[in-house]
């Protein structure tokens, strides 16, 4: 009996032996997890920083090729142009430098005035802003900067945000700018760009530590801006109704866009240039968005931009047929050759540039 007591005492004290070495196991085992993830996570953030670091330092020809482009073609130092155009594609495809820089000779009776298109497409305040700065480190100094304006590009709902955080954004930037991202539906950009930097700009990367040497050796192909006109056919039906009624759904002039705006007049000021806004032609379908409520709020912003900056404006929202449109806000070949010889005869006139000879009649009728 006395053995089956000792039998049992001892089988007893061995499963508390036992479940204390469980339960240190455990123990062990959950501390251990919580190692790997801390360590997982510090790596995570490690790792995001390093590849947001890096996608900062990206050679502007790889991250933003249109705006390396754009320095690279511009005259510097005393052959700075004398008019720098800043706009979207619509500046790109409406604006045919050489006309326009023709018509500045003419009108003005000055063979010195030179003008430069450095639109760049999807382009807004929050880009023209990045490109002036960029133009006047490489000592591109123009006296006139001409700036597309339209009510889409003050509103708080920024059509190309997602554009601007994938190209010129540094992590900083796009910190500050979650705001305007999340009213402008671009947030998968922000949180891709901010935790997965290396997914997200793999193409960027990819052309810049696997290119960079074969073309230092067979020489780097300039490849240009790609302005095409668009095909009508493609381009005026109902495929872009839904965009533009997000553009102006809801319309406000806040956030980033005008924030810019007040920016590059202020960079205009300090470097002494003439800044020019110009109400960009758009169709009659594109002008429909232009609701009275969208109207009055632009209208009193542009006002104060010309109180606050002493800027000039000019408005073609409505001064251009839609025949000399390819869709609803580019124009076609027949519109970028008047819009650009009546641009420059405005420039002209407007700035006092010593201009006798007046500009091709405009339409103040046009037919839709």
């Amino acid at each position: 009996m006395s053995r089956l007591l000792s039998i049992s005492s001892s089988e007893t004290q061995d499963d508390a032996a036992s479940g204390v070495r469980s339960g240190r196991r455990r123990l062990a085992l959950a501390a251990r997890g919580r190692r790997a993830v801390a360590w997982a996570s510090v790596l995570f953030v490690l790792a995001s920083m390093a590849g947001g670091l890096l996608v900062d330092l990206c050679p502007l020809r790889f991250r933003f090729p249109q705006a390396a482009f754009v320095m690279a073609h511009a005259s510097t130092g005393a052959q700075s142009p004398t008019v720098v155009l800043m706009g979207s594609s619509r500046f790109g495809i409406g604006i045919n430098t050489d006309r326009f820089s023709a018509s500045l000779k003419k009108y003005s009776g000055d063979d010195r005035l030179s003008g430069y298109n450095a639109a760049i497409p999807a382009g807004d305040a929050i880009t023209f802003n990045f490109v002036l700065t960029h133009l006047l480190e490489i000592k591109c100094h123009p006296r006139i900067a001409v700036i597309e304006i339209s009510p889409e590009t003050v509103n708080r709902y920024v059509p190309w945000m997602k554009f601007q955080i994938l190209r010129q954004m540094t992590r900083m930037d796009i910190i500050k700018s979650i705001p305007d991202a999340a009213k402008s539906r671009a947030m998968d950009r922000v949180f891709t760009s901010l935790f997965f930097p290396l997914f997200r700009h793999n193409v960027q990367l990819t052309d810049w530590l696997f290119t960079d040497v074969a073309e230092a050796i067979t020489g780097r192909p300039d490849a240009g801006m790609p302005w095409v006109f668009p095909n009508p056919k493609e381009q005026m039906g109902q495929s872009n109704e839904t965009d533009y009624f997000k553009w102006f759904k809801r319309y406000k002039v806040a956030g980033i866009q005008p924030r810019k705006f007040e920016e590059l007049l202020g960079l205009c000021r300090s470097n002494n240039i003439q800044p020019v806004l110009v109400g960009i032609p758009v169709s009659s379908h594109h002008r429909a968005f232009y609701t009275p409520t969208v109207e009055k709020q632009y209208m009193e912003f542009v006002v104060r931009l010309q109180r606050e900056y002493g800027c000039a404006f000019v408005d073609y929202a409505g001064r251009l047929p839609d025949t000399m449109f390819a869709d609803h806000h580019h124009l076609n070949e027949a519109g970028n050759e008047f819009f650009s010889d009546l641009l420059a005869g405005d420039v002209v006139r407007i700035l006092n540039l010593h201009g006798t000879n007046e500009p091709q009649q405009t339409f103040d009728n046009p037919a839709h």
